[in-house]
C-alpha cells in the first residue's frame, strides 16, 4: 500500500502516480470490488464461467458439449444491498428547509448513490466542488476509481488519484488531487502518463476591480474528498461466506434446469458396443441417431428421474442462510398473519443491527460534507439533521391502534402517526379541520329551529328565551 509519504519521497512524481494505479488495480480489494459489482449487476461470475467437463477414455479432460449447461444467476446481492440503502437513505436527509434548499435538489440522490457504492466496493468517495455557475455540488465516485494516499501517522487523506478508461483500446484519464489543486493527466500510445493540464486551484473566482476582470484561484482548507465506508471493516458486503452461499444456490438452481433438459433424452446400456469410445458413441447418437453394435450386441434405453424434492429443500435452506448471513429481511416471509407489528420487528431485527453500524458512518460522512459546505458559505452554522428509516409497518394495524388510543393523544400526534399522511401535510389538515368546525358552528347557529308552544308564545330551543 502506497502512502502520501511515499509520494513525497518519490523522485518521479508522474511515475509514482502510474505505479500507484497499477498496484491498486492488482490489489485484492480492487478485484473483490469488481466481482461484487458484477454480482450487483446480475452477472454472477461463478455460475456464468462454469463449464461442463468430462474425461475421455484416455483420461484427458474435455469440455462436454452434449450436456445441458444452464447458467442462472440469482438476484440476492442487489436485493440485499438495495434493501439496506433504501431502509436508511430512501427518505433522504431531514433538516431545515433553508439548508436543504441551499444544498440542492439532488443532495439526497447523491447520498443514496454514495451508500450503494460503499456497500458494493467497501467505500465510496464524494468530491465537493463548485459547478460552472459557482454553486456548491458533489460528485460521487466508486471505490474502484479512486486511489487514496493516506498520511502514515494520522491516517488522514492527504491526496488521491482518480482514474477511468472507457475501453482497453482507449486512453486512460487521470486526475491527481492534492491539497493545493488538481493536475490532469492522460496515457499515451506507449501507456505512459503525460500531463494535459498543469495543477490549478479548486475554486476559480471571477473578480472585478479597478484593474479590470480577472480570475483568481483559491483552495479549500482540507482535501475536498469525503469517504463513506460500508462498515467497521471497510469491506464489500459481498463476503466470502455470502458469495459461496449464493454460488451454491446458483449451481443447484442451474443444475435442476440441466437435469430437466437432459431428462428429455435417455441414457443407454450398451452390450458389445462396436465403437471406439464413449465420445464416439455420443457423437453417433447426437448427429446420426445410430449406434454401432456387434451381432450379439444390445443397446437398451432408460429414462432419468429428476430428484425434485431434495433440490427444493436445499434451495429453501440456502435461501434462509443467505438472508441470515447478509443480515437482511426476506420479504417473502412477511405475508398474512406474519404482518403484525411484533412479527415485523422480529423479522427486521438483523437489518436494524446492520443498519445501525452503517448509519454511524453515514452521519460522519454527511457531517464532513457539511463542514466543507460551511467553508463555501463562509459560516459556522451547525446543521441539525437526521435519517428517518423506511420502516416496515402494517398500515391497517397502525390505524386501528391510533383509533384505540385517540383519547390519550392529541390530534396532531394522531395525524403524524398515520402512515397515509406526510408530516408536511399535518399543519394544512389541522387548519382545514378547524375551518370546518368554525363553518359547522356558524351553520348551526344560523339554522337554529324555532317552535310555537301550546300557549301560543314563540320559544327558541337553543337559549330558551321567550319572544313577545
Amino acid at each position: 500500500m502506497l502512502t502520501f509519504q511515499d509520494y513525497l519521497n518519490s523522485s518521479d512524481k508522474i511515475g509514482f502516480i502510474n505505479d500507484a494505479i497499477i498496484e491498486f488495480k492488482a490489489s485484492e480489494r480492487y478485484k473483490i470490488a469488481n466481482i461484487a459489482w458484477a454480482y450487483f449487476s446480475g452477472e454472477n461470475v461463478t455460475i456464468l464461467e462454469r463449464m461442463k467437463w468430462f474425461y475421455n477414455t484416455n483420461g484427458i479432460k474435455q469440455e462436454d458439449f452434449f450436456k445441458a449447461n444452464n447458467q442462472i444467476p440469482s438476484a440476492f446481492f442487489p436485493k440485499i444491498i438495495k434493501q439496506e440503502c433504501s431502509y436508511l437513505l430512501a427518505n433522504g436527509v431531514t433538516m431545515e428547509d433553508k439548508f436543504k434548499k441551499d444544498l440542492g435538489k439532488k443532495f439526497d440522490n447523491r447520498i443514496y448513490k454514495s451508500g450503494l457504492y460503499s456497500k458494493i466496493d467497501g467505500v465510496s468517495w464524494t468530491y465537493c466542488h463548485l459547478d460552472s455557475k459557482g454553486k456548491f455540488c458533489e460528485d460521487v465516485w466508486r471505490g474502484n476509481e479512486f486511489v487514496p494516499l493516506f498520511d502514515e501517522r494520522t491516517a488522514t487523506l492527504m491526496a488521491g488519484i482518480r482514474f477511468w478508461q472507457l475501453d482497453v483500446n482507449k486512453p486512460m484519464f487521470v486526475e491527481f488531487y492534492e491539497q493545493d489543486g488538481i493536475t490532469e493527466l492522460q496515457s499515451n500510445k506507449q501507456n505512459n502518463l503525460i500531463v494535459t493540464k498543469e495543477k490549478q486551484p479548486y475554486k476559480l473566482i471571477k473578480k472585478i476591480d479597478v484593474l479590470g476582470e480577472r480570475i483568481e484561484g483559491e483552495n479549500w482548507s482540507i482535501l475536498p474528498i469525503v469517504p463513506l465506508y460500508s462498515g467497521i471493516l471497510k469491506k464489500s458486503s459481498l463476503t466470502i461466506s455470502l458469495r459461496n452461499q449464493i454460488d451454491l444456490f446458483d449451481k443447484i438452481s442451474s443444475d435442476f434446469g440441466n437435469n430437466l433438459e437432459d431428462a428429455q433424452d435417455i441414457y443407454w446400456i450398451l452390450k458389445n458396443y462396436a465403437g471406439q469410445d464413449m465420445e464416439q458413441f455420443l457423437k453417433d447418437y447426437k448427429y446420426y441417431k445410430t449406434i454401432q453394435i456387434t451381432d450379439e450386441g444390445e443397446a437398451s434405453p432408460h429414462t432419468i428421474e429428476v430428484p425434485h424434492e431434495a433440490r427444493k429443500i436445499a434451495l429453501e435452506i440456502l435461501r434462509k442462510q443467505i438472508y441470515a448471513t447478509a443480515m437482511a429481511t426476506d420479504m417473502d416471509t412477511l405475508t398474512g398473519g406474519s404482518l403484525t407489528a411484533t412479527a415485523i420487528r422480529i423479522a427486521t431485527q438483523d437489518l436494524d443491527l446492520k443498519t445501525d453500524e452503517f448509519e454511524i458512518n453515514v452521519i460522519d460522512y454527511i457531517e464532513n460534507i457539511l463542514n466543507i459546505y460551511n467553508e463555501y458559505k463562509g459560516s459556522n452554522e451547525e446543521y441539525e439533521f437526521k435519517l428517518i428509516r423506511r420502516t416496515l409497518i402494517n398500515d391497517t394495524e397502525t390505524i386501528d391502534n391510533i383509533y384505540k388510543f385517540r383519547n390519550d393523544i392529541d390530534l396532531e400526534t394522531a395525524l403524524r402517526l398515520n402512515p397515509y399522511i406526510s408530516d408536511a401535510d399535518v399543519d394544512d389538515i389541522i387548519k382545514k379541520l378547524e375551518e370546518e368546525n368554525i363553518n359547522k358552528f356558524s351553520y348551526e347557529e344560523e339554522n337554529t329551529s324555532i317552535e310555537e308552544p301550546e300557549n301560543g308564545a314563540i320559544q327558541q330551543k337553543e337559549n330558551k328565551e321567550e319572544v313577545v
